[in-house]
């Protein structure tokens, strides 16, 4: 059954109730929220930055080992755990991203975007990846997965920048989503308590009927633009973020409405449309899928594995 909530009202975030922390990747302008980021170079500390010197040759296993107190208690001391939205945008690529997830202030109230390894990947970054990935399920956290292949090679035209590549589209993409932060925690919380923890996602900017045939098929071109490459037939549930014209929301809803009945088994879906002023009549859409389980993980495992047999403390049982 689909639920419909159109025409919301503009939200203003305060900065207390949105913080945005970045590891791995490069962090965001946004005025409505707290954004700060955690990276290795030289080693310094800000109200907004966690900067850790580089290991060399160092595995998530060292990382986890020497940097694990000095993150938590940067996070408490730049008071995290006191905003009411918590999102964490991670390159589970990275090793510092596994003593970030495990740490105690990383909740059950912080949505995860995880940038992950695919099969292209090394063996070594599969199991960094497997490893925070587990971790993060360990910890009931709900997880957006982001195939590192996605993340590198995505693009979109803008109505205002024009064509946008790799990171900074990527960039763009938090950024329009952040705005309406509580739909995607309204949608991530009602997947939860269905037991919905994992999902993918995919994004369309700019998108006009200048260019495409009609509005079904924008979403049939979104089944082929997603994050992680997947069997739909795992969908549990599936979830529109729109931004457009008012005029144009009933158009977008129908068209949303002929797509997810496409899709067997569905628990849930429902349907937010923000207004957006445009003088092309562009608009944004963003579809979040619910899984049954992490697809990553079965893609990944093997490579976690012949890393871990070789070295047993770069597994998950290891002490």
């Amino acid at each position: 059954m689909i639920k419909e909530l159109l025409f919301l009202p503009e939200v203003e975030v305060s900065f207390q109730d949105l913080t945005i922390l970045f590891v791995g990747c490069k962090s965001i302008n946004l005025r409505e929220a707290y954004v700060s980021e955690i990276t290795v170079g030289n080693d310094s500390t800000s109200t907004n930055r966690l900067t850790l010197n580089m290991i060399d040759g160092g595995t998530w296993r060292d990382y986890n080992k020497k940097y694990s107190e000095t993150i938590t208690n940067w996070l408490w001391k730049v008071g995290f755990q006191y905003s009411r939205y918590k999102i964490l945008v991670v390159n589970t690529l990275n090793p510092l991203s596994i003593p970030v997830i495990v740490s105690p202030l990383i909740d059950e109230g912080v949505i995860v975007l995880a940038i992950t390894a695919d099969k292209a990947s090394t063996p070594l970054c599969k199991n960094t990846s497997y490893v925070a990935l587990r971790k993060a399920y360990s910890k009931k956290l709900s997880v957006i997965l982001i195939e590192d292949h996605y993340f590198k090679n995505l693009s979109f035209f803008d109505e205002n920048s024009g064509l946008v590549v790799g990171e900074l589209a990527f960039q763009n993409i938090i950024t329009n989503i952040m705005r309406d932060v509580q739909g995607l925690t309204h949608f991530i919380e009602g997947d939860k308590r269905l037991g919905i923890m994992t999902h993918s996602m995919s994004s369309l900017l700019s998108a006009s009927d200048q260019v495409y045939k009609d509005m079904d098929t924008i979403f049939e071109i979104q089944a082929y633009m997603k994050s992680v490459e997947d069997a739909k037939s795992n969908y549990q549930s599936i979830h529109l973020l729109g931004q457009s014209p008012r005029e144009l929301h009933s158009r977008i809803q129908e068209a949303f409405k002929n797509f997810s009945a496409g899709f067997d088994d569905l628990l849930t879906s429902e349907i937010i449309i923000n207004e957006k002023a445009s003088h092309y009549d562009f608009y944004d859409l963003y579809l979040l899928y619910g899984f049954e389980e992490d697809p990553v993980l079965k893609k990944i495992e093997s490579g976690y594995r012949s890393v871990a047999e070789k070295i047993p403390a770069m597994s998950l049982e290891a002490k």
